[in-house]
């Protein structure tokens, strides 16, 4: 439907329509589903701090577990769209990915003493992340298409790995004992731990980093966030005109290319620092977003995970130059304002 290079054909201007539409939703959808998550991150990871980190894993795995059941009843039924929008929202009220990913940093954080190996447990943790997004990119478009089982059972299969990944966090014991939580506080103050960081003077010595740190990881994440979503976009149309099994292919070799690479941090780390690194990530980025702009044929956009290939870690070394910093009983609290920005970064 998408091969036409008239603009003036009813087929173009329907693909034209349908694109518009479906751009319309994603808005929809992130806005359901972020909106919420902004408020959850202002306190629960905070909360962790003097509550321990196992039930914000749980809630936020629940949540998700809602998200995928609730794309798989829509699919079932052949609902509306709006019945996604409902369960976004839920699931948004949770945390769901960016609360968990700030728990689990948090938690990483409780079990590491070290900078350098907590910068590497960092990283090969949001490795393993693209190791699971590039199967999950293969495999959905391999059921859906290659093999012909359709949206419904791809979808509840995704729901049962939610699930199955929910009464495994029941087993997961706790990483934070109580003899090294804070102490508990009201809500207005557990919220306002979060910035303490930036503006108190108990943070006077480090505080201009953390401003400087903060800064730099919102705009990783602003250019970098909802990357894969235009990207699908731009391959259903002109000139590509891909499928989903060519859209997941492509996901899988640009994700397995940053995965690999992250696990060279610790050769790259013994040859420079972990600032360096962010910086030499941030030029890959900007070298592979520069290819994408100008790409028209197949050969030139495979190139884009070559030239990125270190465009990824920018975001996992922030985020262990400022659990470094930052001392066992705050490490919820400043994740929750990391995860705030990725969110508030997201939306945007």
């Amino acid at each position: 439907t998408c091969v036409s290079h008239n603009i003036s054909d009813p087929v173009y201007q329907n693909y034209e329509d349908v694109q518009k539409e479906t751009a319309k939703w994603l808005a929809f959808y992130s806005l359901a589903e972020l909106i919420p998550v902004i408020l959850a991150q202002l306190y629960l990871p905070s909360f962790t701090d003097y509550s321990g980190r196992k039930f914000l894993l749980i809630l936020t795995i629940t949540g998700l577990s809602i998200k995928a059941a609730g794309v798989t009843i829509a699919v079932a039924m052949d609902a509306h769209f709006w019945l996604l929008v409902i369960f976004l929202s839920i699931s948004g009220g949770t945390g769901t990915f960016c609360g968990l990913l700030a728990v689990s940093f948090s938690f990483l954080a409780d079990l590491t003493l070290s900078q350098r190996y907590r910068t590497t447990a960092i990283v090969v943790v949001e490795a393993l992340l693209l190791v699971a997004v590039v199967i999950s990119s293969y495999l959905s478009g391999f059921f859906i298409e290659t093999i012909n089982l359709g949206f419904f059972y791809t979808s509840l299969i995704g729901t049962i790995i939610s699930i199955g990944a929910l009464l495994l966090l029941f087993l997961t014991p706790e990483s934070l004992p109580k003899n090294r939580r804070s102490p508990r506080r009201s809500f207005l103050k557990t919220v306002q731990r979060m910035t303490d960081f930036y503006v108190s003077s108990d943070f006077k010595g480090h505080r201009k980093a953390y401003i400087l740190l903060l800064l730099s990881f919102a705009m990783a994440v602003l250019a970098n966030m909802n990357r894969s979503s235009m990207e699908t976009l731009y391959f259903l149309g002109q000139p590509f005109c891909w499928g989903p099994s060519k859209i997941g292919i492509f996901a899988t070799v640009k994700n397995a290319t940053l995965a690999l690479t992250a696990f060279t941090v610790p050769i790259l780390q013994y040859l420079m620092s972990d600032t360096t690194i962010a910086i030499l990530s941030t030029v890959s980025n900007a070298g592979s977003f520069v290819i994408e702009a100008f790409a028209t044929t197949t050969l030139l956009i495979y190139m884009v995970p070559l030239s990125g290939m270190f465009g990824f870690l920018v975001i996992p070394m922030i985020r262990g130059l400022m659990s470094s910093m930052t001392s066992t009983d705050k490490q919820g609290a400043m994740f929750a304002g990391i995860a705030t920005i990725e969110v508030t970064g997201s939306l945007i």
